[in-house]
């Protein structure tokens, strides 16, 4: 059964078809909403409300991910060999310990460490090009960490005005790295910053709604955070 299907069969056997009011999902099921969207079309009343409009709020970590992914991908060669030659125990695919493991290489790479001893003898050592690169990539990356930590810390609490702040002033950071005189970083966070608006657009609303809500911001909060 496709995942469209069972979803539908899902909602109408658990009877909740009318009460779903926000759709969360990763970005590369936009086809999948859309079709769950229609099912749901005329057997919710908040919907009708909204104009058949449900809220869509993707996942920020999914979100997050696919960013630091094009990244990473414009230096997966690099990724590879750096992991050979910095020292950092087991190796493992996830993003937040591949910036630590690159952004250990770095100020080796500074100081000549890779060229001057006969320890990396018969390993691939990047091309200043590909270092040059890599410091780009992991410039944008921790814009993206630092959000990311500030969302998922334990310490916070994950409130809607936490959020809508926090990536407004990722949009911000990215916006201002679009104009980067280095061609290779201003195209890597466009890159970035439209999968950012891509779901942003989706979200802000939602987002601002429930803000507004919280008795600590108001409108005041949105209008700041519009600014930033």
């Amino acid at each position: 059964m496709a995942t469209d299907a069972a979803i539908g069969k899902s909602l109408s056997e658990w009877g909740i078809e009318s009460k779903v009011f926000t759709i969360t999902m990763g970005n590369k099921f936009d086809d999948i909403c859309e079709i769950i969207k229609d099912h749901i079309q005329g057997k919710n009343d908040i919907c009708e409300i909204l104009n058949g409009r449900p809220f869509c709020v993707y996942c920020c970590a999914d979100m997050l991910s696919r960013m630091v992914q094009d990244g990473f991908e414009e230096i997966s060669d690099a990724i590879f060999d750096i992991r050979l030659i910095v020292p950092g125990g087991r190796y493992l695919p996830i993003w937040y310990l591949i910036l630590d493991r690159l952004q250990e290489g770095l100020p080796l790479e500074s100081l000549g460490e890779f060229y001057s001893s006969d320890d990396y003898d018969g390993f691939d050592i990047p091309s200043p090009n590909e270092w040059k690169k890599v410091q780009g990539v992991c410039k944008l990356v921790q814009i993206i960490y630092n959000v990311a930590q500030i969302l998922f810390d334990t310490k916070h609490y994950s409130t809607a005005p936490l959020y809508l702040h926090s990536l407004q002033e990722l949009r911000s950071n990215l916006g201002e790295e679009c104009r980067n005189s280095d061609v290779f970083v201003s195209n890597l966070a466009w890159k970035m910053l439209s999968k950012l608006e891509e779901c942003r657009k989706n979200m802000f609303m939602v987002l601002s709604i429930a803000t507004v809500m919280d008795s600590r911001c108001k409108m005041k909060f949105i209008e700041f955070s519009v600014k930033v």
